[in-house]
């Protein structure tokens, strides 16, 4: 990732990947979760960090507007990616980067340009 990215976050929970993503490597962050408790969890845990430059956000991602994002963390299950697949493919930009942890994006399989084993979950690479 590369200072001033976008980078988002879908299903956050309490917004820990987005908060290293905005410190690690100064891009702009946003996670977006349909629990109302997590964004508030997330939003409080942000600012008693100090962490700048990251907003959450309570929505569907359905409703969420991918097209300017250059990075996407998923960690969703098979189901919900295979469901949510036909965003990606349609809103994300050519070039974006779409980091899914835990589980693959079958229709992204071709376009993997890395993957790092972890236990108990791998984390793929895939560039749109």
């Amino acid at each position: 990732m590369k200072k001033g990215q976008i980078f988002y976050d879908i299903g956050c929970g309490d917004g820990r990947i987005v908060r290293t993503a905005v410190k690690e490597y100064q891009v702009k962050g946003t996670g977006i979760d349909i629990n109302p408790l997590l964004i508030w969890l997330a939003k409080f845990l942000a600012k008693t960090k100090k962490v700048k430059n990251v907003e959450f956000i309570t929505k569907n991602i359905f409703d969420v507007d991918l097209r300017q994002v250059d990075v996407l963390y998923i960690f969703l299950m098979p189901k919900f990616i295979e469901k949510i697949f036909p965003k990606l493919k349609k809103e994300l930009k050519k070039g974006a980067l779409v980091i899914s942890h835990g589980f693959t994006v079958e229709g992204l399989k071709k376009n993997l340009i890395h993957k790092i084993d972890h236990t108990p979950f791998p984390t793929y690479f895939y560039r749109v």
